[in-house]
């Protein structure tokens, strides 16, 4: 896909999507956001760099977040996608 589908306008949907093996060191591209299939708590890394748990995640929730990791210490939530 092109960059003419890459914008900070959260208005915009995501075009792309692709599922996260958790890793306290794998660093991924910053997603617009992510898809957690499985409930649980999901640990990031956000984009600026400070790192924060979502607790208590339902299953089917999007999260409009920007992150660079998805951290394996503190994430219990399964059948994660990276929003692009």
């Amino acid at each position: 896909m092109g960059a003419a589908h890459r914008t900070a306008n959260a208005t915009v949907g995501a075009h792309d999507a692709k599922a996260v093996t958790s890793s306290d060191s794998t660093i991924i591209e910053v997603t617009r956001g992510l898809y957690v299939g499985g409930l649980g708590d999901v640990a990031v890394r956000m984009a600026d760099g400070t790192s924060v748990t979502f607790s208590n995640v339902a299953n089917g929730t999007l999260l409009p977040i920007q992150v660079d990791k998805v951290l394996s210490t503190g994430t219990t939530a399964t059948l994660i996608l990276a929003l692009y």
